[in-house]
């Protein structure tokens, strides 16, 4: 298992690497997971089941933002998707 923890927010996530092993990871790093979230039946804790990691260090990060707003501006406005 892994915590990420934001720097911004202060907030974390447990996530579960069970499908993705063998991963290490190196603190500080910035990681990309893509996975299903899990959260027991009356629970408020909610984990992450990893399916895909990449490691995305370098990543100009105020560009990928400015992707993502893009694509969700896009598809908020396209009524056939």
């Amino acid at each position: 298992t892994a915590v990420l923890v934001d720097p911004k927010s202060n907030k974390s996530l447990l996530i579960n690497t069970r499908l993705v092993e063998p991963f290490s990871a190196k603190l500080g790093s910035l990681f990309q997971f893509i996975g299903e979230l899990d959260a027991p039946t009356g629970s408020l804790d909610v984990s992450l089941v990893a399916r895909v990691v990449r490691c995305v260090d370098g990543l100009d990060m105020t560009l990928y933002h400015q992707a993502i707003h893009a694509q969700r501006q896009y598809l908020k406005e396209e009524p056939s998707l």
